[in-house]
């Protein structure tokens, strides 16, 4: 077994043990979630992270979950390409209090561009590995204070068939 298929396999909370050549030996790589709103731009991981360009990650993950990649389904249908991230949900961390329960009344939020990084302070954002990269499609509510992002690949137009009638 590979160590990036043992990470996936476990989740985003150990890839940090097993990703250390991303950071060269030389620190710890911590996953980070950023999310462009209309109106702002939110950035959380599941510990405190700053960096000089790449801005600051507020500590409000509670967990990462897996991403499982395929190919397709069978059928030769694409499959969707989903994460879910458990997210505190209150006030600290240079995020107002319900946060995401606002967002989510509001009903404004699908489609806002979301962006997982594996991230270490020995290379610059530019250079972060991108784990993730889509929109958010769900925010949903488990218990007070908590919300669940449900994050999907973009792949709409791989999805619909072509005007022409079929592929």
């Amino acid at each position: 077994r590979g160590a990036g298929r043992d990470a996936d396999a476990r989740g985003f909370g150990r890839a940090r043990m097993t990703l250390s050549t991303i950071a060269g030996g030389q620190g710890t790589v911590v996953p980070g979630l950023k999310i462009v709103f209309p109106s702002t731009t939110i950035r959380i991981a599941n510990a405190p992270f700053s960096s000089l360009t790449g801005g600051n990650y507020h500590r409000k993950v509670l967990g990462f979950g897996s991403i499982r990649n395929q190919a397709s389904k069978p059928g030769g249908i694409l499959p969707a390409v989903e994460a879910r991230i458990r997210v505190d949900d209150t006030h600290g961390g240079g995020l107002a209090a319900r946060t995401f329960q606002r967002l989510y009344a509001a009903g404004d939020y699908r489609g806002s561009a979301a962006t997982i990084y594996l991230m270490t302070p020995t290379v610059a954002p530019a250079s972060w590995y991108v784990r993730f990269s889509g929109v958010l499609t769900k925010i949903e509510l488990p218990s007070p204070f908590v919300a669940q992002l449900t994050l999907r690949t973009q792949d709409d137009k791989l999805s619909r068939k072509s005007p022409g009638g079929g592929w």
